[in-house]
């Protein structure tokens, strides 16, 4: 059996492994909630998760999730680099121990690539879902902007 391999040109790929860690970052996020290791944050918390949920679903929906890049990594070689650079990154702007929550480092990449004219999300307002978002010294959301700025800056800075 054969996989029809579809034609993505750089940009798609670099989307779909944003896209990727996003969806990576809601489940990590929703099983720390089920496994109780999850601290409350937000303000809105129903509401949050609908959204996160919501997110959740489209980008299963887009089939731009984590598994389907595994399947991708062996047949285009620009997948494994790029999504690597997107863990490299995160790992340095948060150290073991270091406040980090999953949920909004997601809304900020997606308002990231809003920014940068990518619609799938447009619908969300994505700013005042932050906005919910109760910023303590535990978990300082400007580190979380910094870093999906990093991301969207050195994925779409390589060739």
């Amino acid at each position: 059996m054969s996989i029809k391999l579809p034609i993505l040109d750089g940009r798609e790929i670099k989307k779909m492994c944003i896209y990727a860690y996003v969806h990576f970052l809601l489940k990590e996020a929703e099983d720390q909630v089920k496994e109780g290791k999850g601290e409350q944050c937000i303000e809105q918390s129903g509401n949050a998760r609908d959204i996160a949920l919501e997110i959740f679903d489209t980008i299963e929906q887009m089939n731009y999730t984590y598994d389907r890049l595994e399947k991708l990594a062996p047949t285009i070689r620009t997948v494994a680099p790029t999504y690597n650079t997107i863990t490299k990154v995160v790992r340095k702007n948060f150290k073991a121990g270091d406040p980090y929550i999953p949920h909004f480092l997601s809304l900020c990449l997606l308002q990231e690539m809003k920014l940068r004219g990518h619609k799938e999300f447009e619908h969300i307002d994505l700013l005042e879902v932050m906005g919910w978002y109760e910023i303590d010294k535990r978990s300082d959301t400007n580190y979380h902007h910094k870093c999906a700025i990093e991301i969207l800056q050195k994925i779409y800075r390589k060739k």
